[in-house]
């Protein structure tokens, strides 16, 4: 065999594996990423040279950067705690926390959890208790409602919080709202189409 005809055929093993890792490692709309395996089947070389220069998904690496400027963020914050645990500069606004001091800089070195002060948390030890109080934060928002949930059923829990929600975005708080996709998978489809009907 000649010398291109080697090229080409290490060419065409090297695209055929590119466009299997396009296939699996490529989380984007089935359409594009089928026109992509094309480019790269039928273009041998030209098309990994494409798909580097178009095929990159920009707003992943948008992403990846706002990433790093958080990082470099937090990390300037966690230096600046560290230095005020070590000096002994933390002022504590309820004298009692002082006692856990120990324990918030293991926390701040170890798990990079931050100390914050004025805190408020509510225990509730029943569900509509909870959800109750949460159709009222929701109904009380005046800018925006950010929640996470890892399930959310179709009863009449999860279509009162859809609904509440879907009121308050067409009041023009901002709401957002993550949920999982598995914890969520056995929802109609159109079960959230109030909410982004709402904005």
């Amino acid at each position: 065999m000649s010398i291109l005809q080697n090229l080409y055929t290490a060419v065409t093993i090297l695209n055929f594996f590119f466009a299997a890792a396009v296939v699996f490692l490529e989380r984007r709309n089935v359409g594009v990423t089928w026109a992509w395996v094309m480019v790269l089947l039928f273009l041998p070389g030209v098309g990994f040279i494409l798909y580097l220069i178009l095929g990159q998904n920009l707003s992943r690496r948008k992403i990846y950067r706002i990433s790093a400027e958080n990082r470099l963020r937090l990390q300037a914050l966690q230096r600046e705690q560290q230095f005020r645990f070590t000096e002994s500069r933390i002022v504590f606004n309820d004298p009692a926390m002082a006692k856990y001091r120990d324990m918030m800089y293991m926390n701040l070195m170890g798990g990079h959890a931050f100390f914050t002060q004025d805190n408020e948390v509510e225990v509730f030890t029943e569900g509509r208790t909870k959800f109750d109080a949460l159709l009222r934060d929701i109904e009380r928002a005046e800018n925006h409602v950010h929640l996470m949930y890892f399930i959310i059923r179709d009863d009449v829990c999860g279509r009162r919080l859809i609904e509440a929600l879907a009121f308050k975005a067409l009041d023009g708080v901002e709401v957002r709202l993550l949920y999982d996709h598995i914890g969520c998978s056995s929802l109609p489809e159109g079960f959230f189409e109030p909410l982004t009907a709402a904005g």
